[in-house]
């Protein structure tokens, strides 16, 4: 009766385990290809800061968001004036619930001229969910899923920023 009981909870924290699943990958360049024509390379300054908690792949994150925006910009310089781009992490993880693996990336940001005014900001939300086919291969496809949908909606909301 005791190793009945004893398999029971087990069996039953291994269950709650597996729902408590946590963790943070470090995405991958998107395969699509954005382009951002109101600002080039010279005229915008991209920072990005990690500000969770948690900074698992810190590097990787702040190197991707870097990646894909810079490789959006054009390359010509048209205006004398700099801008600077901030954009701060505020969430990229996955994690596991009923049978599901879940992802979300929340990025803020803001545009400011040398003088510190502010021309334009935001907070871009991208979300991933996909059934549990291959355990933390899943989590990191979702993971990627929701750092695609956050930096597609970054780049489509900068490209809206007045930049003259």
């Amino acid at each position: 009766m005791t190793l009945i009981r004893a398999a029971g909870f087990a069996a039953c924290a291994l269950a709650f385990g597996a729902c408590a699943q946590t963790a943070s990958y470090a995405p991958s360049p998107s395969s699509s290809a954005y382009a951002v024509s109101n600002f080039s390379k010279a005229d915008l300054q991209v920072i990005v800061k990690d500000a969770r908690a948690g900074r698992d792949e810190s590097d990787g994150l702040v190197s991707a968001i870097q990646s894909e925006i810079t490789s959006s910009l054009s390359g010509n310089t048209t205006r004398k004036g700099k801008f600077l781009l901030t954009v701060d992490v505020i969430e990229h993880r996955s994690y596991f619930t009923y049978g599901n693996w879940n992802a979300v990336t929340r990025l803020r940001w803001k545009v400011q001229r040398p003088d510190g005014s502010i021309v334009g900001s935001g907070q871009d939300i991208g979300e991933g969910h996909r059934s549990n086919m291959l355990g933390y291969l899943t989590a990191k496809a979702v993971s990627q899923d929701a750092f695609n949908s956050a930096m597609s909606d970054l780049l489509s909301a900068l490209s809206s920023v007045p930049s003259s």
